[in-house]
């Protein structure tokens, strides 16, 4: 009978050692994942990334203009708040809520927070509904006026009437429609119809 209670008492032991030892490795277990987790958390909490974003800007609940990237990191330093598109970023400028009047494209861009400019870089290409396409590698977006600008050099393809422009700047607004040209260069050409020729 003593024999058989030691045997019970060991088989009670070995249960409860086996549960503690599971329990233990519970523990471990979540201890190293919490510290993984927490070491990512520390490693850069002022920074967000995104995947396949689209961003909707609207003014009194109409879209003024939608921004899709692949890829975008929001930093937060010094209390300034920046958020940047990487590897590609189109955007489509509405004229009211159903109509897009213009797009662009470009490799890169950004915004500051409480800025009311977004800049791209990289292959920018802007074109409208007409055809009308501007290439430059700089080009700014104000979104309060709503105008284009760039200091850098361009080139403007039109359609009505046909022409190239290439110059050193430009202002204009998103439909590229009423451009004010900076130090245009001679290789640019405008055709203009005859009104001689057409009567």
């Amino acid at each position: 009978m003593i024999f058989g209670l030691l045997k019970n008492d060991m088989i009670n032991k070995k249960k409860n050692d086996i549960f503690i030892f599971f329990i233990l490795i519970l523990y471990i277990s979540c201890e190293n994942n919490m510290k993984n987790i927490q070491s990512l958390v520390n490693k850069n909490p002022s920074k967000e990334e995104a995947k396949d974003i689209t961003i909707y800007f609207s003014f009194a609940g109409k879209p003024k203009s939608i921004i899709k990237s692949p890829f975008m990191i929001r930093n937060n330093e010094n209390n300034i708040q920046k958020t940047e598109f990487l590897n590609q970023v189109n955007i489509d400028f509405y004229k009211d809520s159903v109509n897009i009047e213009s797009r662009l494209s470009a490799k890169y861009g950004y915004f500051i927070e409480n800025d009311n400019t977004v800049y791209f870089k990289d292959s920018v290409i802007c074109f409208n509904l007409l055809g009308d396409t501007l290439w430059t590698n700089e080009l700014s977006w104000d979104s309060k006026t709503e105008r284009f600008f760039s200091n850098q050099p361009i080139k403007l393809k039109q359609t009505l009437p046909k022409s190239t422009i290439y110059s050193l700047g430009f202002e204009s607004d998103k439909n590229l429609t009423k451009i004010i040209f900076h130090n245009v260069q001679n290789n640019s050409f405008l055709i203009l119809h005859d009104s001689l020729n057409s009567q």
